[in-house]
């Protein structure tokens, strides 16, 4: 079977379990997606090959400074960091970011249909035909549509 990789197929806290299915399986296993403090926790996993590949988004470890910090910690011992969707855009045009900032990530995930994840977008992320492409605004490019944000506001604290 041509299988791109088997993601989480246990919990990331089942170590000893998560080891021994890597080394016997031919699939690429990914882990530690959601596994707390990125990248300090990641290490090990890293380090005694318990997964083939680490996942991480700015929205589960640590902003970006989490992300670039895993991915880098990864490309050092030759792994792939492939970037998880954090499920609404604004938020995945700040991953896509950081996917093209490393040279370990061969994927980016994005949920679809674009328009229901766009929440809060004046314009769908740039994406045709599979390929993603960074916005060419200043900054990250994130272009809020805070009229729609305005509307969607219950209360202000």
């Amino acid at each position: 079977m041509d299988y791109l990789w088997l993601e989480e197929p246990l919990f990331d806290e089942n170590v000893h379990s998560l080891r021994e299915l890597t080394r016997v399986l031919d699939i690429p296993i990914v882990g530690t997606e959601v596994i707390a403090k990125h990248p300090y926790s990641v290490a090990e996993y890293i380090s005694t090959r318990t997964v083939d590949r680490v996942r991480a988004d700015v929205s589960w470890t640590g902003g970006i400074t989490g992300v670039l910090k895993t991915a880098t910690l990864a490309e050092a011992f030759g792994v792939n960091c492939e970037i998880h969707t954090a499920i609404l855009h604004p938020l995945e045009l700040v991953n896509l970011h950081c996917a093209a900032a490393v040279s370990n990530c061969s994927y980016f995930e994005l949920l679809t249909p674009l328009e229901t994840f766009a929440f809060g977008l004046v314009e769908p992320l740039p994406i045709g035909d599979g390929i993603a492409a960074l916005p060419s605004n200043p900054g990250l490019g994130i272009d809020l549509d805070w009229n729609l944000i305005d509307d969607c506001t219950f209360k202000i604290l």
